[in-house]
């Protein structure tokens, strides 16, 4: 069935925003007979579990390619009609088929995401479109192709980009094919002769650098018809087919032969999470459509939060370690109530990331409300009443990761040292902490005892134990070293004193008091500041009462 002028109502969006000629040339297509796609699919290792067709029309060319091996057709297309074969063509070996919806320009960049691959495509893609090579904003199309692992591919697409920024709809299919190949991967792809001569063949083609990974062209009219009955298709006359893998890099064989040290797939060496690849890709491919309803990896209900991570997701944490470890904290915050995270300084934080535009993982707009909410409340509860001065402000340290030093803080000569600076002997006149530098800041609450004596009933001394615990500082003089410099109450280092098993004046090495003289303590705003409706309401309820109060 020739597609050259019709695109599907429900394709129309798509089809025309992936090629700049897309309205003249329509779909530009043709479906591969099912024999004729069985009989170049002969060339293929005989074991194919899983074959991809990255533009496959009706799926006529999927259900030839496939055999008695073969137990899944992956497929992806513009034409929501794409999504099943007449059940009268189909061989009796069928597989499984899974179709995608989408424009495969823009379904590349979700494939390098997740580092999709695949051991067989089998390729006729639309002939003469000049799709988008680059995307706009956050909608990238072809551009990760510029740093492929085939540097032929890598390279021919910079090629492309400094030409212009459509590229050939025929070129872009092979090389997104030879990008996605696993290591032992190969597939074939049917072109217009004339075509692939002037991007590929040609002396100084466009698409040159990628010959060597091509290792047969079979014009398709010279292919041996096994029924004479029925003839190849005029159109398909004019074709050619290239079989091709990354893994080979000597360019076509003298005789048409397979190459001899060709990997071929087999049960052993087969990719084995390329169907999950798959349906991953689909949900992010419907996810990307113009009419898709929003979906949230975080959300609201309840009052809790809900963590939400699909298919997509999870197959881009498994090649992505910074978006694993953030996918975890994302887990963490479920069926947790908001003011519940935002109460520790290092969630709140984090949960505030996800605020930020552009963030990689999506809020829904209730809890994104309901944390800001919260910010608030939580900022208004711990704001004192009046403003506070620099040694009572230290209580609010724990809201900081860093400090600036406002001046000099060297070590001295009664300064007890990490043992590891002990053993480097370090000078006592070193300038520990520069002014003009901030520094990693953490908080930490320890325990202490204290020894006292004290007259029992019986008017006898006796020594009592006291314990409790106390806020200590604790300042490393650079990010990532291990060793750090505690602050803490100066009365703490009495003889009669104990952190854990040392003295305190062997754990404690500076004071509270050298932080507020050598250290910016921010300010904390207070109530007027944080509510100041509200704190206005109160002063003139007071000045109320004041007034009442003047009477009696």
């Amino acid at each position: 069935m020739d597609l050259h002028s019709s695109i599907h109502p429900a394709a129309l969006d798509l089809m025309l925003g992936s090629a700049t000629n897309a309205a003249q040339k329509g779909q530009s297509q043709y479906s591969t007979p099912i024999e004729l796609a069985a009989a170049i699919a002969k060339e293929l290792p005989s074991f194919r579990p899983v074959v991809v067709d990255l533009t496959c029309g009706p799926g006529q060319l999927l259900a030839g390619v496939a055999n008695k091996t073969t137990e899944h057709l992956l497929g992806c297309d513009l034409d929501p009609r794409s999504s099943s074969v007449p059940s009268r063509l189909i061989p009796s070996h069928s597989a499984k088929r899974m179709v995608i919806h989408a424009d495969l320009t823009l379904l590349y960049e979700p494939m390098r995401q997740i580092d999709f691959r695949a051991d067989c495509f089998a390729l006729n893609p639309p002939w003469s479109l000049n799709w988008h090579a680059n995307g706009k904003g956050d909608s990238p199309r072809l551009e990760g192709l510029a740093g492929s692992e085939v540097p032929a591919v890598a390279k021919t697409f910079k090629a492309v980009r400094q030409a212009g920024d459509t590229i050939d709809s025929t070129l872009a299919t092979l090389m997104i094919a030879l990008d996605r190949l696993s290591s032992v991967g190969e597939g074939f792809l049917i072109g217009y002769t004339s075509t692939l001569q002037r991007l590929i063949f040609a002396p100084g083609a466009i698409g040159e650098l990628l010959v060597p990974h091509i290792w047969k062209r079979q014009p398709l009219a010279a292919l041996p018809v096994e029924d004479p009955a029925k003839p190849i298709p005029e159109p398909l006359q004019l074709s050619t087919v290239l079989y091709f893998s990354a893994a080979h890099d000597s360019g076509p064989t003298a005789n048409g032969q397979r190459p001899r040290f060709l990997p071929r797939i087999n049960a052993y060496n087969f990719r084995p999470d390329t169907v999950k690849q798959w349906k991953a890709l689909a949900e992010r491919a419907q996810a990307m459509l113009p009419d898709a309803p929003p979906k949230f990896h975080l959300s609201l209900l309840n009052n809790q939060i809900q963590a939400r991570l699909g298919l997509f997701d999870t197959a881009l944490v498994k090649v992505n370690r910074e978006l694993a470890k953030t996918a975890k904290r994302l887990r963490h915050l479920d069926g947790r109530n908001p003011m519940q995270v935002v109460m520790q300084r290092d969630e709140r934080n984090f949960i505030l990331g996800l605020l930020r535009p552009g963030a990689e993982w999506t809020v829904d707009p209730a809890l994104r409300d309901a944390v800001q909410a919260a910010v608030g409340q939580y900022n208004a509860v711990r704001a004192p009443l009046v403003p506070l001065p620099k040694i009572q402000r230290l209580g609010y340290l724990d809201e900081s990761s860093d400090i600036l030093c406002m001046s000099d803080l060297p070590l001295r000569a009664k300064t007890p040292l990490p043992s590891d600076e002990r053993s480097q002997g370090e000078s006592t006149s070193k300038v520990l902490f520069r002014a003009g530098v901030r520094y990693p800041l953490a908080t930490r609450s320890i325990r202490f005892t204290r020894t006292q004596i004290k007259p029992n009933l019986r008017g006898e001394d006796e020594e009592l134990e006291l314990s409790g615990q106390e806020l200590a500082i604790l300042i490393k003089p650079k990010p990532g070293e291990k060793n750090e410099f505690c602050f803490m109450d100066g009365a703490l280092r009495a003889a009669n004193v104990k952190i854990g098993d040392d003295a305190g004046a062997n754990v404690i090495h500076f004071t509270l008091q050298d932080l507020v003289d050598h250290f910016d303590i921010p300010e904390v705003p207070d109530i007027a500041t944080t509510d100041p409706a509200r704190y206005n309401s109160f002063i003139a309820q007071l000045h109320q009462l004041e007034q009442i109060t003047a009477k009696i």
